[in-house]
């Protein structure tokens, strides 16, 4: 798993249906990886937003498509 995450984390991950994965526990990651799987992550760690952002407020907007949210 990339964005900063751990293989410990992304085995249930896999595991069960997830359609997408935020944390913020990896304060140095990636803003954005996927899991072996293919399922979306995304670190929203305030010290990694203030740094990949310094001129914007720090949280993000996601835009999760329709048809995953209807699933």
């Amino acid at each position: 798993m990339t964005a900063g995450g751990t293989s410990r984390l992304e085995e249930p991950l896999n595991r069960h249906p997830v359609d997408v994965v935020f944390h913020g526990h990896a304060h140095h990651g990636s803003l954005e990886g996927v899991t072996s799987a293919g399922t979306p992550v995304y670190n929203v760690a305030l010290p990694l937003l203030l740094a990949k952002f310094p001129d914007r407020p720090p949280f993000r907007v996601i835009q999760i498509p329709a048809a995953a949210a209807n699933a």
